[in-house]
């Protein structure tokens, strides 16, 4: 799967561009403030070129972005290059299976955007990526994720 992400990588910003994704981020960050309202630290599973993760980490939280495809997050880390150092700061991205990636720490928010959760092709799949989820969660934490793209913000 990753290397389809790594062809598409290379067209994803362009066929985004005109996404809102500071308007998106603000209502995201609208939805997990109302779940946990001291929510500092979010992991971002199926990231992307992390367009969302610098939003929400533009807003004030620290955004550690997951992705299978290394070129995706390669563009994640090119756009965090030109970023000013207060937000850069705030972001971390690494290379793993949203099925099975453990980093060994966890979060006010795990967060899963977009289509990644229709991506997983069968229900053992779903029930991993929930479980990665749930294992990087702090008590009291908020999975939030999106199926699709029908948002209203």
């Amino acid at each position: 799967m990753s290397k389809v992400f790594d062809h598409y990588a290379h067209y994803y910003d362009l066929l985004y561009r005109d996404k809102d994704y500071a308007g998106e981020a603000k209502y995201d960050a609208s939805h997990i403030l109302k779940h946990n309202k001291n929510a500092k630290t979010i992991l971002d599973l199926g990231c992307g070129t992390g367009a969302h993760a610098e939003q929400l980490a533009r807003l004030g939280f620290s955004v550690v972005g997951v992705d299978l495809s290394p070129v995706m997050l390669s563009r994640a880390e090119a756009r965090k290059a030109v970023l000013p150092t207060e937000i850069a700061e705030r972001l971390v991205f690494i290379q793993g299976d949203v099925r099975n990636v453990r980093i060994g720490k966890q979060f006010d928010a795990v967060i899963s955007l977009f289509h990644v959760m229709s991506y997983q092709t069968s229900n053992a799949d779903l029930e991993n990526a929930y479980a990665t989820a749930a294992a990087h969660l702090n008590p009291g934490g908020v999975f939030y994720l999106i199926f699709g793209m029908a948002q209203q913000y």
